[in-house]
C-alpha cells in the first residue's frame, strides 16, 4: 500500500495518517472477530493489498531553512 500524501500540510498529513491507521485496525479486528467465530481466514487478495497494514509516516527534508540564524552571541560573565 503506498498512499503518498505529498502537498499535504502536517495537520492533513496526521488525519489522513490517523484514518489509515483506524481502517487497519478495524479491519483486523473484525477478522479477528469471523476467525474466533467461524474459523475463516482473511482473503488472501485484501491482505495482499495491505488490510492490515499500519501506515509509516514519513518526513523528508531539504536542508534548507526558513529562519535566518541568530547573529547574536549569547554568554555570561560572573
Amino acid at each position: 500500500m503506498n498512499n503518498k500524501g505529498s502537498g499535504l500540510t502536517p495537520a492533513q498529513a496526521l488525519d489522513k495518517l490517523d484514518a489509515l491507521y483506524e481502517q487497519s485496525v478495524v479491519a483486523l479486528r473484525n477478522a479477528i472477530g469471523k476467525y474466533i467465530t467461524s474459523g475463516e481466514l482473511p482473503d488472501e487478495n485484501a491482505r495482499k493489498q495491505g488490510l492490515f497494514v499500519y501506515p509509516s509516516l514519513t518526513v523528508t527534508w531539504d536542508g534548507s531553512t526558513t529562519n535566518p540564524p541568530k547573529t547574536r552571541a549569547f554568554g555570561r560573565f560572573t
